[in-house]
């Protein structure tokens, strides 16, 4: 997934399986156009914003990082989640872009950790997005119950990047951002 692939076929292949993994596939992406309507003019809506990203595949930092270029968005790489804890607390974010599955800390304690010190110290709560090339319900319902707001599927999609932070920044041409993760919530009622 990190490489932008997103399905992997065991040899030998039958003719079902690559006709229902290609249907699959074409069902997804007729899914993406039709939630995320291409780029055009929408880029522009982005305002300034200040990104935070924990990733621990240099790949993949590389693409979020075209990625975030191309929409106008600064960004700051970290390798861990123990290193994406620190960089919060030393720095504001409008938002953190957080790979589940890295080594030191995932993304999951990181999460953890950023929200008790952020009710610790009082702070505002940053919107965390989950990267994960899981797809599973329990995985995305595990990201909101660390305190994550959202859940990405790798590879990531750029109009499906630049809606989520069209979701979360804080501009007149959005409806404003999402409600923050509230520990003292269930996870049932927590909306995204």
């Amino acid at each position: 997934s990190n490489a932008g692939i997103r399905r992997v076929i065991s040899k030998p292949i039958t003719g079902s399986l690559l006709r229902a993994t290609l249907l699959e596939e074409l069902t997804n992406l007729r899914r993406i156009r039709t939630d995320h309507p291409s780029l055009g003019d929408k880029t522009t809506l982005l305002p300034p914003m200040k990104i935070l990203v924990a990733e621990d595949h240099h790949l993949s930092q590389k693409v979020i990082n075209g990625m975030l270029t191309r929409l106008g968005v600064i960004s700051t790489m970290v390798d861990d989640g123990a290193s994406a804890v620190e960089a919060i607390k030393h720095n504001r974010y409008d938002l953190i872009l957080m790979d589940c599955e890295m080594p030191i800390l995932s993304g999951f304690d990181a999460a953890r950790e950023i929200r008790e010190w952020e009710q610790e110290n009082k702070q505002q709560p940053v919107p965390i997005i989950a990267l994960t090339a899981h797809i599973m319900d329990e995985h995305k319902e595990h990201s909101l119950q660390c305190g994550m707001n959202a859940h990405l599927s790798k590879p990531i999609e750029l109009i499906e990047l630049r809606d989520v932070l069209l979701d979360y920044c804080n501009t007149e041409e959005t409806s404003g951002p999402h409600p923050i993760f509230n520990p003292t919530e269930s996870s049932d009622s927590i909306q995204i």
